[in-house]
């Protein structure tokens, strides 16, 4: 475990090694809890600093999976149903044969294109000002063209609209 980020104000980060090691043990359920998505993980970020005003008393925490009985065993993810996709979305082929509705740029870092809206599986990640066309839109999600032979949905604010 990496106590000590890149990020951070705080001009000698390694006094407050002793700090931390002793705060992190009320934090270890934290640490094995499953995400819902395999492909998903959780983040977390601390703050140090003063303490303003009075400390309210700390509810009781839900249950938390135990950890595996034997060290090294993995944890098994949560079971996670497939994805179904909508039955009018049109197929990869459909969208690859469909004129463009315009033509634009990946605004974002990197745009995340799933094979169907929202919950299909990641195909690609398309970097900042990869030239694309939009071929379909369902809500806020986009079907979108690359390099003329590859098809997938994104989200709208991931692309320069």
């Amino acid at each position: 475990m990496s106590l000590l980020g890149r990020s951070s104000s705080v001009p000698d980060k390694v006094s407050y090694v002793p700090c931390v090691n002793n705060a992190r043990e009320a934090f270890e359920a934290v640490w094995r809890i499953q995400s819902p998505h395999p492909r998903y993980q959780y983040f977390f970020t601390a703050h140090f600093g003063p303490m303003r005003g009075p400390v309210p008393a700390a509810e009781p925490l839900a249950p938390v999976p135990t950890a595996p009985a034997t060290p090294g065993t993995p944890i098994a993810p949560a079971p996670v149903a497939p994805a179904t996709p909508d039955a009018d979305l049109p197929t990869a082929a459909q969208l690859l044969r469909m004129p463009a509705m315009s033509q634009t740029v990946v605004a974002w870092h990197a745009a995340i294109v799933r094979e169907s809206p929202r919950t299909g599986p990641i195909v690609a990640r398309l970097p900042q000002n990869t030239a694309i066309e939009i071929i379909d839109r369902r809500g806020s999600w986009y079907a979108v063209r690359w390099e003329h032979t590859h098809v997938g949905w994104t989200y709208r604010d991931a692309i320069g609209q």
